[in-house]
């Protein structure tokens, strides 16, 4: 539990290399970091197989904090100014309101993207938990 707090306090880019080396653990894929000042929305590639994903990563101090519907909204509208159809939107937030998850639901009802997912804190430490046991991601980012 300490360690899920840290998340809070993590500097943004160290969370996006946080994310970057758990999603390449967990799916076991190639995850680009190139997250930086005027990245146009994207943090990171991920490739998996044939099918890539551009990722989102929000860190927000309040552990509490409930992501709103309109960063969802903005990063489905940089999914389609990019032509990217897979997205994934990480905050180390507690939740997404309902909004969020109707918006996301209805972005893939009209074919605006053929995958988006939404991971909260707790599902992002699902894959943390769930990563190579033999190696401790939190390390270098500490």
């Amino acid at each position: 539990m300490r360690r899920e707090e840290i998340l809070n306090n993590i500097h943004p880019t160290k969370m996006e290399k946080l994310a970057q080396d758990v999603l390449s653990d967990f799916f076991k894929c190639e995850v680009a970091h190139i997250g930086r000042s005027g990245d146009g929305g994207i943090d990171l590639l991920m490739l998996s197989g044939d099918k890539e994903y551009a990722v989102q990563v929000k860190r927000r101090l309040n552990s509490g904090h409930v992501e709103q519907v309109n960063p969802i909204r903005e990063f489905l509208g940089v999914l389609k100014l990019r032509a990217k159809t897979r997205g994934m939107f990480i905050t180390t937030g507690q939740d997404f309101t309902r909004g969020c998850y109707t918006e996301a639901q209805l972005a893939k009802d009209m074919e605006l993207v053929s995958e988006f997912e939404l991971y909260n804190r707790d599902r992002f430490m699902s894959l943390l938990k769930a990563s190579d046991t033999k190696s401790n991601p939190w390390d270098k980012f500490l």
